[in-house]
C-alpha cells in the first residue's frame, strides 16, 4: 500500500512539473535568413515598433496547464519585432537609422495541443514604410500541424516549441515575398 502511496505522488509530482511556467529565450537569426537576406542583396533597414490586436497573446500564452512568457517581460509583439531584427542583424543589415523601416500587428496566434491533432498558426500584418511613405502592405501567415499526445509532460513543451518556431518562419514568408523584396529594393 505504502508503494502505491509513493507511486502515486511520484506521478502527481511528475505531472506538475509540466505545468511550470518558463519563459522563451531572446530569438537568435538563422543561418536560413541571413542566407535569404544576403542572396537577395537587401538594403539596411529599420524596425518599427509592432503591436498586437485586441485579443492577441500579451506577455504569457497558456497550452493546457503550462505557461510560456514572452523574454524580457516583453509581449508576443515585441518577440515578433525582435525576431526580425534578430535576423536584419545577423544579416548585417539592420540600421536604426534607415530610411527603409518595417513595423507590423500581431493580429493571429493559436496553439492547441489536441491529442487528435495538434495545431499552431501565427500572423501579422507587414507595413514597409520609405522615409514615412507606407510602400509594402500585407498579411502573412504560418502555420504547423503534428501528432497530438495524451500526456502533459509530451504535449505542452512539444506545442510551445512548435508554436515559437513559428516566429522565424513568419518572418522568412517576409523576407522571401517577392512584393516585400521589390518594395525595400525599390
Amino acid at each position: 500500500m505504502r508503494l502505491l502511496r509513493a507511486l502515486a505522488v511520484l506521478g502527481c509530482a511528475a505531472s506538475l512539473a509540466a505545468c511550470a511556467t518558463g519563459a522563451l529565450p531572446p530569438p537568435e537569426a538563422s543561418l536560413e535568413g541571413i542566407q535569404s537576406i544576403r542572396s537577395a542583396n537587401l538594403p539596411a533597414m529599420g524596425v518599427a515598433a509592432f503591436t498586437a490586436s485586441p485579443g492577441m497573446p500579451g506577455r504569457t500564452i497558456t497550452v493546457r496547464a503550462g505557461t510560456m512568457d514572452a523574454p524580457g517581460g516583453k509581449t508576443f509583439a515585441d518577440y515578433l519585432q525582435d525576431t526580425l531584427a534578430a535576423q536584419l542583424k545577423g544579416a548585417g543589415r539592420l540600421d536604426p537609422a534607415a530610411g527603409v523601416v518595417i513595423g507590423g500587428v500581431l493580429d493571429q496566434s493559436h496553439v492547441d495541443s489536441a491529442m487528435s491533432g495538434a495545431s499552431a498558426w501565427l500572423g501579422a500584418t507587414f507595413t514597409v514604410r520609405r522615409d514615412g511613405r507606407e510602400i509594402y502592405r500585407k498579411a502573412l501567415k504560418v502555420e504547423d500541424h503534428w501528432p497530438g499526445a495524451f500526456v502533459g509532460a509530451t504535449a505542452i513543451p512539444e506545442a510551445m516549441n512548435h508554436y515559437t518556431q513559428l516566429y522565424p518562419k513568419l518572418v522568412q514568408a517576409l523576407l522571401d515575398d517577392p512584393a516585400f523584396r521589390t518594395a525595400v529594393k525599390g
